[in-house]
C-alpha cells in the first residue's frame, strides 16, 4: 500500500513525465545533462556545484540543449554525455516501458536521436562515458518489444551513420548477433529507411539505437588487458557499475555470452580487491570510508549482474556471496527512517538519499529474483521507500542528494559535503527503484 500511495502522488508522477522523469544536473555545464564534470566522483575531484540550470527548471526533455564537454575535461581526453544523464535516462526509459506509457517513450528517443546527440560527440575511451550505452540498448529493448516500437515513428530524425562515437581501429567489428546488426568488420555506414509514412520508419530508429550502443559495449573491449580484463579498469568501486550494466545491457539485446563473462570477469576481480571483511567497500585507496552512493554504485551492479548471471557461470557463486554479504551489512546500518547515512557505518552523517534508492533498488532487485529472503528485506525495502518519499519535493526532484565526491583521507571531507536537489545522481536511482518495484 505504501507503494502504491507514492507512486500515485502528483510529485511522484511529475518526477517520472516532467521532461524524461529527472531534473538537470545542478552545476556546470552537465546541468544541461550533456558532459562528463571535471573528474565527476572519480580521480579528478572536482565538486559540482548547487543551483544553476536545475533551479532555472530545465528538465532533460527533448528539446533542452546537449552541449558539449568543457574544454577542461577536454584536456583529459575523456567528453561525452554525461553518466548520471545516461543512468537518469536508462531508468526513464524502463519505466515508460512498465508503464506503457508511449509518449515519453517519443519523447526520450526524439531527446537522443542520433542526430541530436551528434553535436556532444563521446571519446568512447572511459567507463564514465562508454556507460552512456546502457541508455541507447534499452531505448533500443523496449522500443521494439513493443507494438508501438514497431510502427512508424513521427517527429523523431535519423542520420546517417554513427557520427558521435569516436571510432577507433578496432572498433570495427560488432560480435556476431541474432538482431539483424552487422556482424565482424561489416559496420553499418547508413540505416536503411524505407519510404516515410507516419514520420520515420521506426524500426531503423531503434537500430540505430542499438548499433550506436553496441560499439559502446564492445570498444570498452578493445585491446583488453592480458588477463582478460578492459583496460578501462581503475577500481574505482562506482566502475562495478559503470562497466557491468553496460556488459549486461549488450548481452540482454543479443544473447551472446561474451558479454556476461566480461562482466563477471570484471566483477570478481573488483570483489577480490576491494570488499572489505565487513561487506561494504571503502570509496577508494585514499578514501578509507563507507561512502554512501560508491557503495551504491556497487550494489546496484552486483544486483543487475546476478539479474542474468547464470548459477552454473563459474563466477556465479563468488558474486552471489560478495552481494549477500554487502546486502547483510547494509541490512544492519539502515536507519530508523529507512534511509542510510552518508557514511554508512556513522550514524551521526547526514541521511543521503542517491545512495540509499541505490541500497533500495539492490535489495528489491534480490528479493525479486529470491536471492534475498522477502520476509526481511521486503520489509527494509517498503521502509527505504517510504523514507525517500519524504524527501521528494513538489516539482519531482530529490532533496538531500549529496555532489560529486572525490576520494580524502579526512572523514570531515565527507560528512560536510553540501546536499542539493534534482541531482541526477539522486534522480536516477529513485528511477531504477521504482521500476523494481512496478516492473519485477
Amino acid at each position: 500500500m505504501v507503494i502504491e500511495e507514492l507512486l500515485s502522488r502528483p510529485e511522484f508522477m511529475m518526477l517520472l513525465y516532467q521532461g524524461q522523469g529527472a531534473n538537470l544536473e545542478s552545476g556546470s555545464e552537465q546541468g544541461q545533462g550533456a558532459n562528463l564534470e571535471s573528474g565527476s566522483e572519480h580521480e579528478q575531484g572536482a565538486n559540482l556545484e548547487s543551483g544553476s540550470e536545475q533551479e532555472q527548471g530545465a528538465n532533460l526533455e527533448s528539446g533542452s540543449e546537449l552541449k558539449p564537454e568543457s574544454s577542461r575535461n577536454r584536456e583529459f581526453g575523456v567528453y561525452g554525455i554525461h553518466y548520471a544523464e545516461a543512468c537518469a535516462g536508462f531508468g526513464a526509459v524502463r519505466l515508460a516501458g512498465a508503464l506503457k506509457d508511449w509518449a515519453l517513450l517519443e519523447r526520450l528517443a526524439q531527446r537522443y536521436a542520433v542526430e541530436r546527440t551528434d553535436a556532444v560527440p563521446n571519446s568512447a575511451n572511459h567507463v564514465d562515458v562508454n556507460v552512456y550505452g546502457i541508455l541507447l540498448l534499452e531505448l533500443y529493448r523496449v522500443g521494439t518489444g513493443t507494438a508501438f516500437g514497431r510502427q512508424g515513428m513521427a517527429g523523431v530524425q535519423q542520420k546517417q551513420g554513427m557520427a558521435g562515437v569516436q571510432q577507433k581501429p578496432g572498433m570495427e567489428g560488432v560480435h556476431g548477433m541474432g538482431t539483424g546488426v552487422a556482424t565482424g568488420r561489416q559496420v553499418m555506414e547508413g540505416v536503411h529507411q524505407e519510404p516515410e509514412r507516419e514520420g520515420v520508419n521506426r524500426a531503423g530508429v531503434w537500430e540505430a539505437f542499438l548499433e550506436q550502443g553496441l560499439r559502446y559495449a564492445d570498444g570498452q573491449w578493445e585491446d583488453p588487458l592480458p588477463g582478460g580484463l578492459t583496460r578501462q579498469v581503475r577500481f574505482w568501486i562506482d566502475d562495478i557499475w559503470m562497466i557491468a550494466s553496460l556488459q549486461i545491457q549488450a548481452y540482454r539485446v543479443t544473447g551472446n555470452p561474451e558479454y556476461l563473462n566480461r562482466a563477471a570477469k570484471v566483477v570478481t576481480a573488483y570483489l577480490e580487491k576491494l570488499q572489505q571483511p565487513n561487506g561494504l567497500f571503502y570509496h577508494g585507496t585514499e578514501g578509507p570510508f563507507f561512502w554512501g552512493r560508491g557503495n551504491g554504485w556497487v550494489a546496484s551492479g552486483l544486483a543487475e549482474l546476478l539479474t542474468e548471471l547464470p548459477a552454473s557461470d563459474p563466477h556465479y557463486s563468488a558474486i552471489l556471496a560478495g552481494y549477500r554479504a554487502m546486502m547483510e551489512a547494509l541490512l544492519q546500518q539502515q536507519g530508523d527512517d529507512g534511509l542510510w547515512g552518508q557514511l554508512i557505518d556513522h550514524p551521526e552523517s547526514f541521511r543521503e538519499t542517491s545512495g540509499s534508492a541505490m541500497f533500495g533498488y539492490a535489495m528489491q532487485v534480490g528479493v525479486n529474483r529470491g536471492l534475498l529472503p522477502r520476509r526481511i528485506y521486503g520489509k527494509a525495502v517498503e521502509r527505504a521507500w517510504k523514507g525517500l518519499g519524504k524527501y521528494l519535493n513538489e516539482d519531482g526532484t530529490l532533496r538531500e542528494v549529496c555532489v560529486g565526491t572525490g576520494q580524502s583521507t579526512d572523514i570531515n571531507h565527507y560528512l560536510t559535503r553540501p546536499r542539493v536537489a534534482g541531482d541526477l545522481h539522486g534522480q536516477a536511482p529513485l528511477l531504477w527503484f521504482a521500476y523494481s518495484l512496478i516492473a519485477p
